[in-house]
């Protein structure tokens, strides 16, 4: 059940920005979740995605929410997955063999890490919160 989301959101002429969902109501949180993440993307630029997961999931909230289709279909197809880009063009001795965003991150991104987040810092943690 999609219940949680979080976005880096850049556009031109201004700082990244950070937009999140996690709804911890004990109701059914999907609705409220694809109205929201259609809402913070708009309808034009790039999604960039780490997996096909997430393109996965807007394809399920699709069929469980017919009127929504045209805006989630949107989203789905602005969708970029920079997982195969990845495996196919990068490398760092850091990653010790894993292409997981934990081990890229830190190789492209050294500023970046999972220990600024606040509490839900992964899956799991999402899942306890929900």
């Amino acid at each position: 059940l999609p219940f949680q989301w979080s976005c880096q959101i850049e556009e031109r002429d201004a700082p990244v920005h950070e937009e999140a969902f996690l709804d911890v109501s004990g109701k059914a949180p999907m609705r409220a979740c694809a109205e929201q993440l259609v809402k913070k993307l708009g309808k034009t630029g790039s999604i960039l995605t780490y997996s096909p997961f997430e393109r996965q999931v807007i394809r399920g909230l699709i069929r469980r929410f017919p009127a929504l289709e045209a805006d989630l279909d949107n989203l789905a197809d602005r969708i970029v997955d920079l997982l195969p880009i990845i495996r196919q063009h990068y490398y760092h001795p850091d990653m010790r063999g894993s292409f997981s965003i934990k081990a890229v991150l830190p190789t492209v991104a050294p500023h970046l890490n999972y220990d600024q987040l606040d509490e839900v810092k992964d899956g799991t943690a999402a899942q306890a919160a929900f």
